[in-house]
C-alpha cells in the first residue's frame, strides 16, 4: 500500500520555514528527523489501512506538541512518532468525521491529561473518545 508523500517534507525551505516556527519552542529537526517522521507516517498508514489524504497532518502534530510541558528537544521527536501512530489508531476507529486540527487538538488534551504519556491506555481512551463523541 502506497501513500502520498509530504511535499513539507521534501523541500529544503519547508523544513527552515518549520524549523523557524519551533524555534520560539527550542526544537528543530534535521531532515534525516523529518524523514523519519515520513516513515513513521507511512508506516502507520500501512498498519491501519489506511492512506494518507493530509500532506499537513505531521506537521499539525509537531507544532502542538511543540507546546508540550511534558517534552525537551531529547524526547521530542519519539513524542512525535508516538502521536502520530495515535493519529492514525483514532482515525481508523472514528465513527463520523472529525477534522485533522480538531482530531489533533482533542488527542492533545487527552495526552495533557494522561500526564505526557503516551501509552496504550492513552490509545484506549482516545479511540473511545472519537466513538462516544461522534455518536451524540
Amino acid at each position: 500500500m502506497k501513500t502520498r508523500s509530504l511535499v513539507f517534507i521534501n523541500k529544503t525551505k519547508d523544513l527552515g520555514c518549520l524549523n523557524k516556527q519551533l524555534t520560539g519552542y527550542h526544537y528543530a529537526f534535521s531532515k534525516k528527523e523529518l524523514s523519519l517522521l515520513k516513515e513513521w507516517q507511512t508506516s502507520a498508514c500501512q498498519k491501519y489501512q489506511m492512506f494518507d489524504f493530509s500532506s499537513e497532518i505531521i506537521k499539525l502534530i509537531i507544532l502542538k506538541l511543540s507546546m508540550s510541558p511534558y517534552l525537551n528537544q531529547a524526547s521530542f521527536l519519539m513524542a512525535c512518532k508516538d502521536f502520530i501512530y495515535l493519529f492514525y489508531a483514532c482515525r481508523k476507529n472514528e465513527v463520523k468525521l472529525i477534522y485533522d486540527d480538531e482530531l489533533v487538538e482533542r488527542l492533545y488534551q487527552l495526552y495533557l491529561q494522561n500526564n505526557g504519556v503516551i501509552d496504550k491506555t492513552l490509545m484506549q481512551k482516545a479511540i473511545k473518545s472519537v466513538k462516544r463523541n461522534n455518536n451524540d
